[in-house]
């Protein structure tokens, strides 16, 4: 059976300006044979393509930026707070290490699961939820938890839903874009922890030091609150900004709701080049792609695939998902390569991910000893255990008249000059990768990082100590992006969502085990705590050298 374009049209409600002539009148076959199979994704990605780049995709990509600085804000907020809330929940410094680690916690238990939600549910779905999730969280943080231990369970939710925002953000925004474009687009969202490191301090400095309290009962409100609040806020703006934005072809594509799916490409179209929906069509069908013209066939002739089941929405499918793709990790030479790739990534988040969470109370620390020994010289170790603060007596009783919440504002502006400096290193990571490789790369930054940990035994002023800071968070931050684009690099498609959770996850254990150690160690053991971290750096760095794709 065959049907003229003008009819098809005619169905859907869609009035053609302009009928094609008679030598280009196009013939779409209604096979009904083919309605039982669905459309390909890489028919998806070829319609994606062929549609270019233009506003929409710089609309995306904003919106993408946006939402991923937001949640970094979120995600990395406690670093500032952490001496703010001594006094407010009669915290030492092991329950400090607590609260440091409860994020990541969440963030363990959410690159377990939040992949495989996001390709069952939908990149789009899964953000709103997340991002309703983390804002919800936050805002309860900041006017409803007055308890150290509902602070604890509320970090862990905030960090679950963090979680899956990461995961889903490059998902959705990838899907939108063109092949010329991909690797541009995802350098932008990259950068966005660059981004975030400037702006959290400078936000920081704006709030945390305003002089105001108010308490009733238990409850209490004060500038670090307000700090918590103003940075989640945004999180549910965003989230119902995405109610009104499509959901991505390719998932549309794979459910089978083709009237849908038709509808985004024709939005996409009508953004970048400004034609009706109309022109897209005719665009598509005179493109001379057979590819193509099945496309617009089966989006106009079925609004849904109706040979599709239910599978891929049942938890049984989504399990076996998982157990394929874990029986092919197990297949030379994947297995080798995902676990040195793991345990690399233990290594390098235990070591970065510790120093950032707790500089600012190193910073504050130092600051402290400087004004108390205005003659004498910094070690760094010395410095940061002899002025550690405690309002605790010998009986573990908490005084609250001696505590003091008062940060030094050299906390701040060091923590901005440090997020500034991580945009170096990733600047020269995005000129030289093509001509040197990642593993080149990661080796040099992994150098550079290994000798500024083993510096801070030799250093005798604070700022040294600020600049060996500076080099080690900046080529360090960079090397653990890195590490993530591995996964791309090493393994195929059809195992890369497993093997990209079971990594992210043993990055998470590194950053549990890192804060875990730093609590432990800070005020008594620093030095084996350098050594420690200089002897992950130099695993990771000979693990990172046999990897090979």
């Amino acid at each position: 059976m065959e049907r003229r374009i003008p009819e098809i049209f005619h169905q859907l409600d869609i009035k053609l300006s302009e009928k094609p002539g008679i030598n280009q009148e196009i013939i779409v076959h209604d096979d009904t044979e083919g309605s039982e199979r669905g459309i390909s994704i890489l028919v998806v990605e070829e319609a994606v393509e062929n549609i270019g780049f233009g506003k929409f995709n710089l609309k995306i990509t904003l919106i993408g930026i946006l939402i991923h600085t937001n949640v970094m804000l979120n995600l990395l907020n406690l670093g500032y707070i952490l001496s703010s809330t001594v006094c407010d929940f009669k915290m030492t410094t092991t329950k400090k290490g607590i609260l440091a680690v409860a994020p990541t916690v969440g963030t363990c238990l959410g690159a377990l699961c939040w992949g495989f939600i996001t390709n069952s549910k939908g990149s789009k779905l899964s953000l709103i939820f997340v991002l309703f999730l983390h804002g919800g969280t936050e805002i309860c943080l900041s006017l409803f938890v007055y308890n150290y231990w509902f602070f604890l369970f509320f970090k862990i939710i905030s960090g679950f839903a963090a979680m899956g925002a990461i995961n889903s953000i490059y998902t959705y925004v990838g899907h939108f874009q063109p092949s010329s474009h991909e690797k541009i687009i995802f350098a932008c969202l990259s950068f966005v922890y660059a981004i975030a490191l400037m702006i959290l301090p400078l936000l920081a400095w704006a709030i945390i030091p305003l002089r105001f309290e108010f308490r009733m009962g238990n409850f209490f409100f004060g500038s670090w609150k307000l700090f918590v609040l103003v940075t989640a806020v945004p999180l549910n703006f965003f989230a119902i900004l995405l109610i009104f934005m499509p959901e991505t072809p390719q998932y549309f594509a794979k459910i089978g709701h083709y009237k849908e799916l038709l509808n985004v490409l024709t939005r996409m179209y009508q953004e970048n080049h400004g034609g009706s929906s109309e022109d897209y069509i005719k665009f598509l069908l005179h493109s001379g792609n057979a590819a193509m013209v099945d496309l617009v066939n089966r989006c106009q002739y079925y609004s849904t695939f109706t040979g599709m089941s239910k599978k891929d929405e049942d938890l049984n499918y989504m399990l076996n998902c998982v157990k394929g793709q874990g029986e092919n990790v197990l297949k030379a030479p994947y297995l080798r390569r995902l676990i040195i790739l793991s345990i690399a990534m233990f290594c390098v988040s235990s070591a970065t991910y510790s120093l950032t969470t707790w500089f600012p109370e190193i910073i504050h620390r130092f600051s402290q000893y400087e004004k108390l020994n205005k003659n004498g010289t910094v070690d760094d170790c010395n410095s940061i255990s002899k002025s550690r603060h405690t309002f605790f007596d010998e009986n573990g009783i908490f005084h609250a008249a001696s505590c003091n919440q008062t940060i030094d504002t050299s906390v701040y502006r060091t923590s901005f000059l440090m997020g500034l400096s991580v945009v170096f290193p990733n600047l020269l990571y995005l000129y030289f990768v093509d001509k040197f490789g990642f593993r080149f790369i990661v080796g040099v930054y992994f150098c550079v990082g290994l000798l500024g940990t083993l510096s801070l035994f030799f250093i005798n002023s604070f700022t040294q100590s600020i600049i060996l800071a500076c080099i080690f968070k900046a080529v360090m931050c960079t090397t653990l992006s890195i590490l993530f684009q591995f996964n791309a690099e090493l393994f195929p498609d059809d195992i890369r969502l497993f093997t990209g959770s079971i990594a992210s996850f043993c990055s998470r254990l590194g950053i549990i085990f890192g804060n875990g150690l730093f609590a432990h160690l800070i005020d008594e053991y620093c030095t084996g705590l350098i050594v420690v971290a200089a002897l992950q750096l130099s695993l990771a760095i000979i693990l990172c050298v046999t990897l090979r794709a």
